[in-house]
């Protein structure tokens, strides 16, 4: 059941931070889940810093490689397409609110 089809969705407000680490990407692709693996860039390594104010001097930086990397998709995007790819697989979803009464 979903409160929402999946072109609400799509053009709605952002419902959470994009980035997937490699043990979500490798259940996504155990689940054949994984369709934007080619499509979305993937990113092996971060850089933080922290700058003080005023200015924004850097006062600390540091980096690691990500194991596994990272992948970045809208899940408004991923959230639709797999509502879809549920119903492609013969299973059916009905849309309406999920209150007391549902």
């Amino acid at each position: 059941m979903s409160a929402r089809t999946p072109d609400r969705i799509r053009s709605g407000h952002v419902m959470s931070t994009q980035a997937m680490f490699g043990p979500a990407l490798r259940l996504e692709r155990e689940a054949r889940l994984d369709a934007w693996e080619d499509r979305a860039p993937r990113v092996t390594g971060m850089v933080f810093t922290l700058a003080t104010p005023p200015a924004g001097t850097p006062a600390l930086a540091f980096g690691a490689r990500l194991e596994g990397g990272q992948q970045s998709v809208d899940q408004r995007v991923k959230t639709a397409d797999w509502l879809e790819l549920y119903e492609d697989r013969g299973g059916h979803v009905e849309y309406h609110d999920a209150g007391p009464e549902a």
